[in-house]
């Protein structure tokens, strides 16, 4: 009956006036709060985030006692702000009004990209298959295709592939290495960049290849067998994982086509070359981070048009100088910022294609609808709660007197220190310093510890934060030489013992803010107790003893719990604290 004592009291101390129902569960519930069934799935979701490490079945039992009892303390928190009907509060809807957007296109990719694709067994064995190679391949990525032609005429004429990487490659990351992007295999680079590899022979050029990157000329450079590939079943879910991510940025590309097409996407040439213009006055007077400057006129003109909207200059302007200056790119083709362009005119594209197909009615926005209020109920509920929370400075004096021990300060030792990797120059300067070198002057040529020199290379040395030079010193005296001593660095220091202070408390001013925080903390903690107490008292929460445990298997833990004698079947057995 261990088990079920332990369970008892952990019910008892946490969760306060429940019932333990005993009879049987409704399928898949643990419990029931009010109006709210606690689920089995959403208690072993709570239980999967905490990431748990329980070595036996009684910790696995209370510890999804734990997890379920804050599950239920927020449901009684949500009974209470739907009780003071802040579902209608308008501070609460304007929040969500606020964020309509983000759920609509949310929900448009759960419908259009999530739901629109599939995986088979077959294209997980393809994928499996093709892992079985790995492939190096090195390229060069430009933002205009113009360039990307000559510079793969260059390389067709003799010119080497890595100097040229270097010298105009925009990847941060394998530019400085002539381009080599080292060993990967099938799913790791975008589909169109992978099946240009795929398609090469070794040390063969391609043909310039366009991704949402920009234009990359693509050397394939070796193929060899994936050593560190294992077994189909234990790659089966990672592969899962690529294949889905690799079908949905596909899918993604072509929904984006197809919405742009019935929307009739067309760009203003004419405008955009206005737009580059500028950047190129810009440029030439060399002005880094400086605003582009438009006319009220200019920045009516269109640079998109679609059936539902327009994008101008202006919006574009707007969004360009809210921009910090090291992220503004400065556009120099009309293929950047057509791409730009373009993407600043999807959100409205994709609004349209939303209401089209009544994406608010959709199963996916309701579901974020509702976890979206509930969560700013929530906030409200709890921000009212706790409203009337004050900490005088009479409190926070007192509780001072009463904890002084609490706040007192360490003792510290206070040197001057000369830091360094060797020990036999450690050595040598400790000598010097004992026949009366001036050890500030030794730092100041040969110390490592170089953010002490503003400070007369002063150190306080406390057990806690420099454990081993501490205890060096700890029974020295002010004037003493010290060392060399080795710290957690490896390093050595050499130390003159400046000034010893004892334990004493800290200054109340120093540490009001931590009192406060504590008190006001503490004040928080008793008004929710309160309140927790006084809803359990308002609404029935129930708990399905039986089911919590056969969520458990046993088999992995080192013994199994009694299970508790089962009452008359109907009763319910109350718990008060």
């Amino acid at each position: 009956m261990k088990t079920l004592v332990t369970w008892m009291s952990l019910v008892v101390l946490t969760v306060g006036v429940v019932f333990i129902a005993c009879e049987n569960a409704p399928e898949g519930t643990v419990a029931k709060v009010g109006k709210y069934t606690i689920s089995a799935d959403e208690l072993e979701d709570n239980v999967a985030r905490m990431k748990p490490r329980w070595k036996t079945v009684e910790e696995a039992f209370e510890g999804r006692m734990g997890a379920l009892d804050n599950i239920i303390r927020q449901k009684l928190l949500l009974l209470g702000a739907y009780k003071e009907g802040l579902d209608k509060d308008s501070t609460v809807l304007l929040s969500l009004e606020n964020n309509e957007n983000r759920r609509k296109l949310i929900a448009l990719w759960e419908e259009e990209i999530v739901n629109k694709v599939t995986i088979t067994d077959e294209e997980l064995m393809n994928m499996y298959n093709q892992r079985a190679q790995e492939y190096n391949a090195a390229h060069i990525l430009v933002k205009d295709s113009a360039l990307a032609v000559e510079l793969r005429e260059k390389i067709q004429e003799g010119a080497d592939f890595a100097e040229l990487a270097k010298e105009y490659s925009e990847d941060p990351g394998s530019g400085s290495q002539g381009g080599d992007l080292g060993w990967f295999t099938v799913g790791r680079m975008v589909k169109p960049f992978e099946d240009a590899v795929l398609a090469l022979e070794e040390n063969e050029i391609s043909e310039p290849v366009k991704t949402r990157f920009g234009w990359h000329i693509i050397m394939r450079k070796g193929t060899r067998k994936n050593a560190n590939l294992k077994p189909f079943e234990e790659e089966k879910d990672m592969l899962k994982r690529t294949l889905e991510k690799t079908k949905q940025q596909e899918r993604m590309m072509e929904y984006l086509d197809e919405c742009h097409k019935r929307a009739g996407l067309t760009f203003n040439e004419e405008n955009m070359n206005l737009v580059l213009e500028k950047f190129a006055e810009m440029d030439a007077e060399d002005q880094p981070g400086a605003m582009l400057v438009f006319t009220k006129e200019e920045r009516a003109l269109p640079l998109a048009n679609w059936n539902t909207g327009t994008w101008t200059i202006g919006q574009f302007d707007s969004i360009y100088s809210s921009m910090s200056p090291m992220r503004r790119q400065v556009f120099t083709t009309i293929e950047e910022l057509t791409e730009f362009v373009k993407l600043m005119a999807q959100e409205g594209i994709l609004l349209a294609e939303a209401e089209k197909i009544n994406i608010t009615g959709t199963e996916k926005y309701r579901e974020m609808y509702n976890d979206e209020l509930e969560r700013e109920m929530l906030r409200v509920f709890q921000t009212d709660i706790y409203k009337n929370v004050d900490v005088t400075e009479e409190e926070m004096r007192a509780y001072y007197e009463a904890n002084i021990d609490s706040f007192m300060a360490p003792r510290t030792v206070v040197v001057r220190e000369v830091q360094i990797s060797s020990e036999s120059e450690a050595n040598k300067i400790y000598d010097k310093v004992k026949a009366g070198t001036d050890i500030g002057k030794l730092a100041d040529k040969q110390s490592e510890r170089s953010y002490l020199k503003g400070r007369d290379w002063i150190l306080e040395l406390t057990e806690r934060r420099y454990p081993l030079l501490y205890k060096a010193v700890a029974d020295a005296k002010s004037g003493d030489i010290v060392g060399p001593v080795k710290d957690r660095t490896e390093k050595w220091s050499v130390m003159e013992v400046m000034e010893i202070r004892e334990p004493e408390p800290r200054p109340y001013e120093q540490v009001s803010s931590t009192i406060q925080s504590k008190l006001n903390q503490r004040k928080r903690q008793t008004i929710m107790d309160e309140y927790l107490e006084s809803a359990r008292e308002q609404f029935n929460v129930k708990i399905y003893e039986s089911a919590i445990a056969a969520l458990i298997d046993s088999s992995r833990f080192e013994s199994v719990p009694e299970p508790a004698t089962p009452p008359t079947p109907g009763t319910v057995n109350p718990v008060n604290p």
